[in-house]
């Protein structure tokens, strides 16, 4: 009878073993599991190559803002440090942080380019660009697009191309406007255009004229960025929302873990452990 009754304490004493060990060990893998999960948050200080102005740090904003949601970032939460500084938090990053520095700091590039794929405007040919929204011919319906205005250079060398287009055959009779590589529009050109403006239409909703105006007017600014700073890490520790002194909340969290098993298996114990005379 001694002989059982050793026998059941034996095995109760390795099931308790055991059930402290995974709750030590099983959790310990769950937080880390959990910390590598949110390990995947960057925080970026860019700084201005100059000190500017309220509103031209709007546009800043706005063109980064773009370029974000572009990338499919849409959570992440851009904030003015001082008046040459700006702090980008991004919750969930896809990519290393060297591309996103890249093309976070890079000057976005406008090309018009003919059929062959000459230059005709660039950045420096366009005074202002934005968005629209309305008739673009007497009598029509309302649609959204974008306008540019071009400099006294840029008159003239978008009237020389299109008169060039507009003599040539199809489908060479087009002038291809082009945003970081990608064509944003390649309308095909019937006259020579001497207008200080250029419109650009097509299936354009709202958001995506703002989001091109605020990207092609972030290139055209007089100044360039510099990543001065980057964090990597859980989302909490980067923002600093939540703080672990020493990996003291962690053993806690452990410890805890610990009573709510001896308490829910204290019933267990009790009737393991009873000793009937």
């Amino acid at each position: 009878m001694c002989f059982h009754k050793h026998i059941r304490r034996g095995a109760a004493l390795l099931c308790v073993f055991g059930l402290l060990l995974y709750s030590l060990t099983g959790t310990a893998y769950a937080e880390e599991t959990a910390e590598e999960k949110q390990a995947c948050a960057a925080a970026l200080i860019l700084r201005m190559s100059e000190q500017v102005s309220s509103s031209t740090m709007q546009d800043v904003g706005r063109g980064l803002r773009a370029r974000l949601d572009a990338k499919g970032y849409t959570e992440a939460v851009i904030e003015q440090k001082d008046a040459e500084r700006l702090r980008i938090v991004i919750p969930s990053i896809s990519e290393s942080v060297e591309e996103i520095q890249d093309w976070l700091t890079v000057c976005p590039q406008i090309l018009f380019l003919d059929a062959d794929g000459n230059t005709v405007l660039s950045n420096s040919d366009i005074r202002d660009v934005r968005e629209e929204c309305g008739p673009i011919y007497p009598g029509g319906f309302e649609e959204n697009y974008i306008a540019f205005s071009f400099t006294r250079e840029g008159i003239e060398r978008f009237r020389s191309a299109t008169e060039r287009a507009a003599a040539a055959e199809p489908p060479n009779n087009i002038i291809a406007i082009v945003l970081d590589g990608e064509i944003i529009s390649a309308p095909t050109v019937t006259q020579a255009i001497e207008s200080d403006e250029c419109i650009v239409h097509g299936s354009f909703t709202a958001e995506d004229t703002k989001n091109l105006a605020s990207t092609i007017k972030f290139g055209l600014l007089p100044v360039t960025l510099q990543c001065e700073e980057v964090s990597i890490g859980a989302l909490d520790q980067i923002t600093g929302d939540l703080f672990r002194a020493d990996g003291k909340s962690v053993f806690a969290g452990r410890l805890n873990t610990v009573v709510e098993v001896l308490q829910r298996f204290g019933s267990l114990l009790r009737s393991l452990f009873a000793i009937r005379e």
